[in-house]
């Protein structure tokens, strides 16, 4: 497969609502092959998510490394979500929070690289779409899980991290917010 070309902050399509992918879209060899290198480039960027308006195509389609974001102790969960969405591709997502309580953490982007900013996200959510073969799903995440759908989910509609920051004084480059505010 291949591996595509991540936009970066300031491109337009990292600003724009995405579109929903149609049924003769998800069955279409095209889209299948798209699924294959969006997996291809979140490998190859070492990243934990990634959404199709980063690698430059306007569709609501997420991508997420489950396994990486889940820990030892929650393995039950993580096999659950695996059965559901086996590669992490999520089509025309949504979430919604399942409390109103939110924990701050700091988050990156592949589209903003090397910087980091602090934001406020729900704990728990509950996701709803399809897998990339047509599979509905609904599924309800809490810890990194949770953090990271909305963060991809947040890029189909044309937000970034930055426009949830804490505060201004919560966003820098990342080794220097390692060595001075991330404990």
């Amino acid at each position: 497969m291949a591996v595509l070309k991540v936009a970066r902050l300031g491109h337009p399509v990292l600003r724009k609502k995405a579109k929903k992918v149609t049924k003769k879209m998800l069955e279409s060899a095209d889209f299948q092959e798209f699924c294959e290198d969006l997996l291809d480039t979140l490998d190859e960027y070492e990243g934990l998510g990634l959404a199709a308006p980063q690698v430059h195509l306007s569709l609501q389609v997420v991508v997420v490394s489950l396994f990486d974001l889940y820990s030892k102790e929650e393995q039950e969960e993580a096999e659950k979500a695996a059965n559901l969405i086996p590669d992490g591709i999520l089509v025309n997502p949504r979430f919604t929070p399942l409390t109103e309580e939110k924990k701050e953490e700091w988050e990156g982007c592949l589209s903003i690289p090397d910087m980091n900013g602090k934001v406020s996200r729900f704990k728990e959510i509950t996701i709803k779409g399809s897998n990339r073969i047509g599979k509905r799903v609904n599924l309800s995440l809490k810890g990194m899980p949770a953090t990271a759908f909305q963060h991809e989910i947040d890029h189909l509609h044309g937000i970034l991290y930055l426009d949830k920051l804490v505060s201004p004084e919560m966003f820098g480059f990342h080794k220097e917010i390692q060595r001075f505010q991330a404990h």
